[in-house]
């Protein structure tokens, strides 16, 4: 079974094996790779792109940017993300608006994020843990 982190960024960045990714990951979240990753004190993960709800299904022939679907975040709550890295090259291929609405998300989940933010002030701020 793939790692943990390359699940992930796959399923970040829409592509068109997203759909078996993800039904690896939901797997995952719920075997002893789930377990290992609840574990962590702080769980890590990089972003790739943000979460829309209006993203549409994978299509690599007629997406030509990248977004994820908001149900998504439950695989990273499930396996308890707790900071987000938003350097992925590929966070604003749909525009401010879904960014914002990614760091929304984050936020009501209870997760922090670095590397990015509402501002250039907020985007300049170091996370201290």
């Amino acid at each position: 079974m793939p790692d943990f982190q390359t699940i992930s960024e796959k399923l970040q960045q829409g592509r068109a094996e997203e759909v078996r990714k993800l039904v690896q990951a939901e797997v995952a979240a719920g075997t002893p790779v789930g377990d290992i990753l609840r574990q962590a004190d702080i769980l890590h993960v990089s972003n790739k792109t943000s979460f829309d709800p209006n993203c549409p299904p994978p299509n690599p022939l007629q997406n030509r940017f990248y977004c994820s679907d908001p149900k998504y975040i439950k695989l990273l709550v499930d396996v308890g993300v707790k900071v987000v890295e938003l350097t992925g090259p590929h966070i604003l291929d749909n525009g401010a608006g879904s960014f914002l609405y990614t760091l929304n998300l984050y936020r009501q989940n209870n997760m922090q994020y670095y590397g990015g933010g509402t501002d250039l002030e907020e985007a300049r701020q170091p996370l201290l843990i």
